[in-house]
């Protein structure tokens, strides 16, 4: 994106969330709790590059049962595909 659409972008976004009880937090999801129904958990596993390759090993074996205990939405993005 051009740094006049992000800036635009940002700032729609901004003022959407103004007044809102909303916390964001980034981390593994082994480090992320969600409290509520109410939550909603994006999981976008970091990438090498911007051809969407992952860096190093993404551990389903570990995700996919911490998913299935969630006790709200959530969604994956993976290599650009939602």
């Amino acid at each position: 994106m051009q740094p006049k659409t992000v800036e635009e972008v940002i700032s729609y976004y901004s003022e959407l969330m103004k007044g809102k009880d909303i916390d964001f937090t980034c981390g593994s999801f082994e480090s992320i709790s969600p409290k509520g129904e109410k939550d909603v958990v994006y999981l976008d596993p970091p990438y090498t590059n911007t051809k969407a390759l992952y860096f190093g090993n993404i551990s389903f074996d570990g995700l996919l049962p911490w998913v299935d205990e969630l006790p709200c939405s959530w969604f994956m993005n993976i290599n650009g595909v939602i």
